[in-house]
């Protein structure tokens, strides 16, 4: 399955001082576009009822020609082959406007706008990258895909079962994800290739605040339990 190769980037010829100052004003680190390279798909694959050898888990992108680095695909409607080169924007969180899916009219896992959609989608990203084998890739994917793009409904052929539990959990944790541990390669033109997320640190991702609430709580409770009563 292949799709074009996305067009080499233009330089600019504009005075390097008012690129600065454009990007200063405008906010978008994303603006002069990478060059990526689909080195290999996932580390394995899965068969739906629509497709037979879907690549699922991390793949493996070059961006400027540098090493490769696990990323992974949220956009399960756009199809490219190893091999294939594209140009892209790397945005961060800040930047959600920018991304291809922003403008979707609905979102899959009752993600109500395109920030929950996305920090769904940045908590499974992590939970795949902390995998210690491939075991859970395909549900996690299906997982992402299905939030993303469900008008292709990928999670109704995928591991429905495990599909779903993952959905739960994204559902559940996504208001906890660091957004800054995550970058966003949204291609440019956005139809160009697939969406790809870089996890920088999976470990520092999901922020354990439920946790720290709790024992904050109990200690606070403790604390009631301490005071003294007062004398007769």
């Amino acid at each position: 399955m292949g799709w074009n190769k996305g067009k080499r980037s233009v330089k600019k010829v504009f005075p390097v001082f008012a690129a600065v100052a454009f990007l200063w004003m405008t906010g978008v680190s994303g603006a002069f576009a990478d060059s990526l390279q689909l080195t290999s798909g996932g580390s394995t694959t899965y068969n739906d009822a629509v497709h037979s050898g879907i690549y699922v888990g991390p793949y493996q992108i070059s961006v400027n020609s540098a090493s490769s680095s696990p990323m992974i695909c949220d956009d399960y409607g756009t199809e490219i082959s190893g091999g294939s080169t594209w140009n892209g924007n790397a945005y961060t969180f800040s930047q959600l406007s920018q991304m291809k899916f922003y403008g979707n009219t609905s979102f899959g896992n009752n993600a109500s706008t395109p920030t929950q959609a996305y920090e769904e989608v940045f908590y499974l990203s992590a939970q795949m990258m902390l995998q210690p084998n491939n075991a859970n890739y395909a549900a996690i994917n299906y997982a992402i895909w299905q939030i993303m793009d469900p008008k292709d409904s990928p999670a109704n052929n995928g591991p429905t079962s495990s599909v779903n539990t993952w959905l739960a959990q994204a559902a559940a944790n996504y208001a906890f994800v660091n957004t800054s541990d995550f970058i966003v390669y949204t291609p440019n033109p956005t139809t160009s290739s697939q969406e790809f997320i870089q996890v920088i640190n999976p470990q520092n991702a999901t922020v354990p605040v439920p946790s720290s609430l709790l024992l904050l709580g109990t200690g606070l409770l403790g604390l009631v339990g301490l005071r003294k009563r007062p004398r007769k």
